[in-house]
């Protein structure tokens, strides 16, 4: 901390005079620069002792003993205006902090608590269910199942398992199955779908969408965007927040008109949380062709009447 009873100016001066000693001691310089660096110390030590003879500035070091020099002044200054405003705002500040963070708390454990019902119901994974219990198993369901019809030691089964398994961990509010089919599987004749592999959507425990892998790109390979896009287009894929809105309307009942109304709304927050195909924006939009890009065929068109 800077001496009060000491002029600022002396302080300077020593300084400078330390640095051109400090300087002179470069045993590279020529005798003749070396010279002016030594007068130039020994100009600034007379400077220094000088300044503190200088009565003129006696008042100043007078007011630098009782009040001490300017930064401190600031410095006391600083520290009493925020001693004073963290008392009044401290109580204020430590309710709201205490408030959020009891609310965020509440939050995080809801969700946990949401999660943990999710995955213990069957979300979050690829669950395996027998083939004669599916039908069951998607009746009883209260949200979306997507279910992989696959063949044992299949490539490509595989491979929409590990993708599928993704998928359920990133939708919880979808359930994910899969069911090992053999040749003479007759559960396509039941449902009317495709044989052999493939995948089936459920909704309110209905077949609402069926398709076989050659829609995803077999045999020569599995492309899955193509599934991304089979499934958000026959909305078999809901985020974990639309879960509890797809129970609650499975709990009031099948057959009523509430059901119809609450589908409707649940329709309705998909097409919100689901990316658009085109653009990716997850809020209703429509997409308007541009007035411009019919002006090339009609210009074509009308060379070619005038030919």
């Amino acid at each position: 901390m800077e001496d009060p009873c000491c002029a600022p100016e002396a302080a300077a001066w020593a300084a400078d005079a330390e640095a051109c000693d400090a300087l002179a001691c470069d045993p590279t310089l020529e005798a003749c620069c070396r010279r002016d660096l030594e007068a130039q110390a020994v100009e600034a030590r007379l400077k220094a002792q000088l300044s503190l003879a200088d009565r003129s500035k006696e008042r100043q070091r007078l007011a630098a003993r009782v009040l001490g020099t300017p930064a401190q002044q600031q410095q006391q200054q600083q520290q009493q205006a925020g001693e004073l405003g963290s008392d009044l705002e401290s109580e204020e500040d430590e309710e709201l902090m205490g408030r959020m963070r009891a609310q965020r708390l509440a939050q995080l454990q809801q969700a946990a608590e949401a999660r943990a019902r999710l995955q213990a119901a069957g979300h979050g994974g690829l669950v395996d269910v027998p083939e004669a219990r599916l039908l069951r198993e998607a009746e009883a369901s209260t949200c979306p199942l997507v279910c992989h019809l696959a063949f044992e030691g299949s490539p490509l089964d595989d491979e929409l398992d590990e993708h599928l398994a993704q998928l359920a961990h990133r939708y919880l509010g979808t359930r994910f199955v899969r069911a090992r089919i053999s040749l003479r599987s007759t559960l396509h004749l039941r449902l009317r779908t495709p044989p052999g592999p493939g995948l089936l959507c459920f909704r309110d425990g209905s077949l609402v969408a069926a398709a076989g892998l050659d829609c995803f790109g077999a045999p020569d390979c599995l492309l899955e965007e193509t599934v991304d896009k089979w499934l958000r287009q026959h909305k078999g894929v809901l985020l974990e927040s639309a879960a509890p809105a797809a129970a609650r309307r499975g709990s009031d009942g099948a057959g009523s008109s509430g059901d119809n109304s609450g589908s409707g709304s649940e329709e309705e927050g998909d097409e919100w949380q689901q990316p658009c195909e085109v653009c990716g924006r997850r809020y209703p939009h429509q997409h308007i062709r541009s007035v411009y890009a019919s002006r090339p065929e009609d210009g074509s068109s009308s060379e070619g009447e005038d030919t």
